[in-house]
């Protein structure tokens, strides 16, 4: 459901990154981080980063846990 870089800035905000240092991570704009949370709030039905990563934690989980 969620693109490759869309799953990736949802970690980096499960891991408690602001939208400063997300972007300054992946060589992006603070805008551009923006508009791929509001893509994905909208994917997601959800209004918030705290909703946003209890909607896609598992998803999120498998892929922190298959990066260590």
């Amino acid at each position: 459901m969620l693109t490759e870089r869309e799953l990736e800035i949802a970690i980096l905000v499960a891991l408690g990154n602001q939208n400063k240092h997300i972007a300054k991570q992946l060589k992006i704009s603070e805008w551009t981080v923006s508009a791929h949370l509001r893509r994905i709030f909208t994917k997601l039905g959800v209004g918030s980063r705290a909703a946003m990563v209890y909607r896609c934690s598992l998803l999120i989980n498998q892929n922190i846990n298959s990066d260590l």
